[in-house]
């Protein structure tokens, strides 16, 4: 393969790597872990290549950067709230699982019933009364 298959191409004394760079980034945004290898190449890039871009494709580069940036900091935004919400639902489940082993039955059992709807068991399928008890037992 030639350098124009690789996105590489010749300008004058030199290549030009901003169209490679460009390239790369259907591999770059695949997940949350794109934003880390995507900032490392792009600043990697942009330090050791410097010196050969035309000043358009610094101008493409340094554009290219600051949207990332913007890219990164709304990731780590979604990333904070998704943290926020498993540490609540585990604070919740545990509260939960800690009431269902109570002591005293009357708490245990209306927090095991809790404890099953929390975790997505159907209503059906949850003994909610002794009656249900007896009838699930004792058949």
């Amino acid at each position: 393969k030639s350098f124009v298959d690789f996105g590489i191409k010749r300008e004058g004394n030199h290549f030009s790597f901003f169209a490679f760079s460009f390239s790369l980034l259907p591999f770059i945004y695949k997940g949350y872990i794109g934003a880390v290898v995507g900032n490392s190449v792009g600043t990697l890039l942009c330090q050791l290549l410097s010196d050969q871009l035309t000043s358009r494709e610094k101008k493409k580069l340094k554009d290219y950067l600051k949207q990332h940036e913007i890219l990164d900091s709304q990731l780590d935004q979604e990333y904070q709230t998704y943290i926020k919400q498993i540490n609540d639902s585990l604070i919740n489940y545990y509260n939960l699982l800690e009431s269902a082993f109570s002591p005293d039955y009357r708490v245990a059992f209306d927090s095991s019933i809790a404890l099953a709807k929390s975790i997505g068991i159907s209503d059906d399928q949850i003994l909610k009364n002794k009656q249900e008890i007896d009838d699930y037992f004792l058949r």
